[in-house]
């Protein structure tokens, strides 16, 4: 009987060994650290187990953090050597919760069931006893526990022995650290753009880098998801940020876009003769930069000189165009008009006077034009052009005012009748 066993015994245990567990060893597959959805299988098998005061072996406790899921058993311990078959037979069974005699909660793990007519003993088997189970690393956004350790019990632990002190043995731990947490979520780099007002429309996304997640979403928001695509025209410079994210995390990364603030050039206007020679228009702006080009009302050769022929072109308002630092055009207008001349010179005219009449002013006879002109031949009283026929000789007289681009006349066609006195009739 158990009993007497253990009277043979007592005095060797007693002396010779204060735990019950003499060895036990492991094997866990893979190594760790783990992530989330890791199988991890754990071998388990206890060499020798030292039978204190004839305490038997009943149950492996299988503690698990709070990391794990999934416990399944893969193996089941089988008795070997054992050393009292009539009293200590059965066989081990899993089992997730099983209150002993003595209060202790057991489970998950394998428990004996003793079939000889000692329901609350355990196995008089002194080892070896293997067995093996699998975890999962659980779904979790933080790094939980993944403590996996594993208790012997003895029947007297569990109430179903009593004869002396119990077993004592200290978990084996096969298993200690964290979850190991790391997000693969990439919304890309940061990034600063200077875009130009003539910019056709862009997507922010492809500024973000090669290897962004799609199916992010904007702040502000931007057209065709996550793309995000920017209209100049309508949308406001400024940073957009963009946000990927899954079920534990988010990752945000911005686009800081700036509207190219080149200087608006003045005007520069320009007038020019209707019959000029042909004329350089880049001569007349402040570029200091010979890599542009012309745009306006005509097609102007000679490249950035942009030659104007006043006979072939067209006037209107001209751009000499460039590319600045930041790739955008940078505009240099030129309006270009004809010089418009109201100069009034009068209309001409045909005057016969008599050689004997009294002088006559011209100038009211044109019209009275302006006053800025000069006559030719030259007459008396500046422009006022008084023709004294006792003086003055029949000819074509010119009123003439020197323009900007022409010189303006009219004339006078003035024939002199010489006087001849009617003849002296006597009776």
């Amino acid at each position: 009987m158990k009993y007497l066993f253990f009277l043979f015994l007592f005095f060797l245990c007693s002396l010779s060994y204060s735990q019950c567990v003499d060895e036990e060893s492991y094997s866990i597959t893979p190594l760790g650290p783990y992530e989330v959805g890791d199988v991890v299988s754990v071998n388990y098998t206890l060499e020798t187990f030292y039978q204190l005061n004839i305490n038997w072996v009943i149950a492996f406790q299988i503690n698990l953090g709070d990391g794990w899921t999934n416990l399944t058993p893969t193996s089941t311990p089988v008795n070997s050597n054992l050393n009292n078959v009539g009293q200590g037979s059965g066989y081990w069974t899993w089992d997730s919760l099983n209150i002993y005699p003595s209060g202790l909660e057991f489970g998950p793990g394998f428990r004996f069931i003793n079939t000889s007519g000692y329901p609350d003993w355990g196995s008089s088997s002194t080892g070896n006893l293997s067995f093996s189970f699998e975890v999962t690393v659980a779904e979790s956004c933080t790094p939980e526990d993944l403590f996996i350790s594993i208790n012997v019990f003895g029947d007297c632990q569990t109430g179903g022995w009593n004869n002396g002190d119990c077993c004592s043995d200290s978990a084996l731990v096969n298993y200690n650290d964290s979850l190991y947490i790391y997000s693969d979520l990439n919304s890309g780099s940061d990034t600063s753009v200077i875009y130009c007002l003539e910019s056709n429309e862009f997507n922010l996304f492809d500024l973000l880098g090669n290897d962004a997640d799609i199916n992010g979403y904007w702040t502000p928001d931007l057209n065709q998801g996550y793309l995000g695509q920017y209209n100049p025209i309508n949308n406001t410079p400024q940073e957009y940020f963009y946000t990927v994210f899954n079920e534990c995390d988010t990752s945000t990364s911005s686009v800081l876009l700036n509207l190219d603030n080149t200087d608006v050039q003045p005007t520069v206007e320009l007038q020019i003769c209707e019959n000029e020679l042909p004329i350089n228009l880049y001569n007349s702006i402040d570029a200091n930069n010979t890599t542009g080009y012309w745009q306006g009302p005509s097609n102007l050769s000679s490249d950035y000189q942009g030659l104007f022929n006043p006979l072939e072109n067209s006037v209107g308002l001209y751009n000499y165009i460039i590319l600045n630092n930041n790739g955008c055009q940078q505009y240099y207008p030129l309006n270009l008009t004809f010089i418009l001349e109201n100069i009034d010179v009068g209309n001409d005219y045909n005057l016969e006077i008599c050689s004997d009449d009294s002088a006559v002013n011209l100038y009211e006879l044109i019209g009275s034009p302006d006053t800025n002109g000069v006559w030719s031949p030259n007459l008396n009283s500046n422009y006022l052009g008084y023709f004294d026929p006792t003086q003055n000789l029949s000819g074509l007289y010119s009123y003439s005012i020197i323009g900007e681009c022409n010189i303006y006349q009219s004339q006078v066609n003035i024939n002199v009748i010489d006087f001849v006195p009617s003849p002296i009739i006597t009776n």
